[in-house]
Order: C-alpha cells, then structure tokens, then sequence
C-alpha cells in the first residue's frame, strides 16, 4: 500500500502521551501489552480485508498482514512479490479501484475502538498502579 497514507487511519485521543508515559516507565510488560493490543487491532482489519480483496491468483489475498508497535497499529497488503497491491485498492493503468482495506477498515470500526477502549484503559490503570506503588515506597 502506499507508505504514508493515513487518510483512512484512526486516530486515538491520548495514543502518543500513554506511549510515551509507558517508554518512561521503563514497564516492558505494559509495553508489550500495548504491542499486543496494536496487533489484534491490525489483524482484525487484515482478516476483515481477506473478505474484500480480489482473489483471482490468492497472491494478493495471501499478502495481507497486520503489525502492531508501540507507534500503533497497520494493516498492510502487499510485497515485493506482490507489487500491484496498491494499484488493485486505488486504482489505476486501467484498472478501477476497489479499496479493499479501506472496506475491511471502517467495517471493523467499532470493533476497533472497542479493543482500544477496553484495552487502554486496562493499561493505564496498570500504569498508575504501578506508578503509585513506585512513587510511595
């Protein structure tokens, strides 16, 4: 897909300052759970995609994948074998658009925010517990 494009990207309200609380915490169990959520995140997305994309060789289908980081989470398809993936979503040298992971992103929406919702706010209570725990003793 093409790198850059966060047009059809969600955006979560205070992602950034709970990344960074959890860097200066130096709280590698947190980190990682925050890792986790971003890749369940991501292979929602990705599995939801699978249903959309066009399946004439299964190249294509079989190049989708989600990742998730500390910096969030990504739904991707595509390789260098599979080079053509950006030009089957946006279109292109003839061909018509068929954005299967923009589909694949706003039908897994809610179920998105559910994940960050129920999962952030399990973290940051994990975050000022131990916090607490460290700055009373």
């Amino acid at each position: 897909m093409r790198k850059g494009d966060s047009s059809h990207g969600v955006q979560v309200e205070g992602y950034k300052e709970l990344a960074r609380a959890l860097r200066k915490l130096k709280d590698t169990e947190l980190k990682q759970e925050l890792v986790a959520t971003n890749k369940t995140v991501a292979m929602a997305v990705a599995y939801e995609a699978s249903n959309y994309v066009p399946t004439v060789t299964y190249a294509l289908f079989k190049s989708i994948r989600g990742s998730g980081t500390m910096a969030g989470a990504q739904a991707r398809a595509g390789s260098k074998a599979v080079p053509y993936a950006s030009i089957v979503h946006y279109g292109g040298n003839g061909i018509t658009a068929n954005p299967f992971m923009w589909r694949a992103a706003n039908k897994q929406l809610s179920n998105t925010v559910s994940i960050y919702e129920r999962d952030i706010a399990r973290i940051t209570q994990k975050a000022i517990d131990r916090s607490t725990v460290h700055t009373t003793s």
